[in-house]
């Protein structure tokens, strides 16, 4: 069966409202015969090559459980995972990378004078810049994916 689904909304792991696009008649039949079978599953709506379904489940509330202090775990460009034993001291890597930039963008805005001098009289600043620069342009906007989506991605060439 091919079909797409788009969750609309899900909430507290319980609740689902679902789209499933693109369906077949006979994939529809199918469908609608598995969810005879569920009573959890609701219909909504059903269109011509489209249904709209509810899923809702009862779920107990998690038993809590004190498992002391877990510190947290940021990973490198590579994967490798490191801790972090004062997350209150941390500055997350998003907001590292974009304090950098801002700075060297300051820098040689508003001071050019000393950037020119210090690009053309200093080989390793130019090659950490160059590195520096090109780790932003690559990472930072990966990073903030992940922040605004909650979900690691990796991008592989």
């Amino acid at each position: 069966m091919l079909c797409d689904a788009y969750p609309l909304d899900l909430a507290l792991n319980d609740a689902g409202t679902f789209l499933i696009d693109g369906l077949s008649d006979d994939d529809k039949k199918n469908l609608l015969k598995l969810r005879e079978r569920n009573p959890l599953i609701q219909l909504v709506e059903e269109f011509p090559s489209n249904l709209h379904l509810t899923l809702t489940a009862k779920t107990e509330p998690p038993q809590e459980l004190n498992i002391g202090y877990y510190p947290d775990v940021v990973e490198d460009i590579q994967g490798q995972k490191f801790f972090i034993p004062d997350p209150s001291t941390y500055l997350p890597e998003p907001a590292t990378l974009l304090i950098l930039g801002f700075c060297l963008g300051m820098l040689s805005r508003y001071f050019p004078d000393v950037w020119m001098a210090t690009i053309d009289s200093r080989v390793e600043v130019v090659e950490a810049t160059t590195t520096l620069l090109n780790v932003v342009h690559r990472k930072f906007p990966n990073l903030i994916l992940d922040q605004m989506t909650g979900v690691k991605h990796y991008i592989h060439q």
